[in-house]
Order: structure tokens, then C-alpha cells, then sequence
């Protein structure tokens, strides 16, 4: 996502031709969703299997009735921009909407939770690039940095993580050079 909003234009334009370079915007709008579609998988899980369907399908009615007309909305005023932050703005509404109610807030609040210490360093990362966005290689550095420093901040990244980094590559080390395997 961070990569997607710091150097849009450059993966639009390496992906598909010169043609789509001018897309990138939307490629950045739209990675946000991938955020979105990881919360919304796990509350959706959760409500089904704690037998809140009833109240997951009411939300989601309403706001398929809401990001239609959002999108409308946006398509007539901004175009292409205008729908991909309508798919956006619904799907963010409709979570906090189930993160609101009263018979789904006790499930979604916590993957909402979970998920928003990330968002957090995303969207610092996203800012870094795009206020860098005339040198794309720069941006996209400068973005990853701030990711992932703003992990580390928000507490995302703790000693638990860099000791599964550390044994990840100790195993990958150890597989590449042999140590890992029998001799019979």
C-alpha cells in the first residue's frame, strides 16, 4: 500500500505502458482496500461463526445502497478518482458502522483494533511518498522508512516480530548453505 500511493504512476506505468503511468492515483486509492479487506475478512468470519448474520447483512445491504449512490456521486463529479474513493470511504463507514452497533461491536471493535496501529503506519508512509512523489525512487524509499519506523512507534514491530525475522533468516541461511539437511 505505501509503495502503491509513493510511486503509483511508476508501478502503473512498469505494469501496463506509458498509457497508464497518469492512473497511479487511483492504484494508491484503491491499495487502501487491501487494508479494508483483511479487517472486513476477519470480522466477517467472526460474525458468521458467533451467528450475527442478521445484523451483517443489514449493514451490508445499507451500505451497498450507500456506496452506490457515493459512487455515483463521485463518478459524475470526479470521475474514475471519485469511485475509488467511494469504494474506499464505504467499505471504512461500513466497518465502523459493525465496529458501532450494538449486537456486532463486540467482535468488530477488537479487528478493527488490531488492524488500525497498522493503517496508522501505512497512511504515515503513504503521506511520506506522495509528498515525494516528483521522484518516485526517493519516494518510494523514504516511504518504506517511515513505514517502517512508524511500526516500530506504533508498536507493531516489537521484539517478537524482529525474533521471527531473525529465526526466518537463520533458517533460510542454514537451508542455503547446507546445515539444514541429513547426510546418510
Amino acid at each position: 500500500m505505501t509503495l502503491c500511493c509513493a510511486a503509483g504512476n511508476e508501478i502503473m506505468r512498469l505494469l501496463f505502458g506509458p498509457t497508464f503511468a497518469d492512473t497511479g492515483h487511483l492504484l494508491g486509492i484503491l491499495s487502501f482496500m487491501t487494508l479494508l479487506s483483511a479487517t472486513g475478512t476477519v470480522i466477517l468470519n467472526l460474525l458468521i461463526a458467533v451467528h450475527r448474520e442478521t445484523a451483517l447483512f443489514r449493514i451490508t445491504l445499507v451500505f451497498a445502497a450507500v456506496g452506490t449512490v457515493l459512487a455515483w456521486i463521485g463518478i459524475v463529479l470526479y470521475g474514475g478518482t471519485g469511485a475509488a474513493v467511494a469504494m474506499v470511504v464505504t467499505s471504512a463507514a461500513s466497518q465502523v458502522a459493525l465496529a458501532v452497533m450494538p449486537q456486532t461491536r463486540d467482535y468488530a471493535r477488537p479487528a478493527l483494533y488490531a488492524g488500525l496501529r497498522a493503517a496508522i503506519a501505512v497512511c504515515a508512509g503513504a503521506a511520506a511518498g506522495v509528498a515525494l512523489a516528483d521522484h518516485p525512487f526517493v519516494a518510494s524509499a523514504v516511504a518504506l522508512a517511515v513505514y517502517a519506523l512508524t511500526l516500530v512507534v506504533v508498536g507493531v514491530a516489537n521484539r517478537d516480530e524482529w525474533e521471527f525475522v531473525r529465526t526466518v533468516f537463520a533458517a533460510a541461511r542454514n537451508a542455503s548453505t547446507g546445515s539444514g539437511q541429513r547426510h546418510g
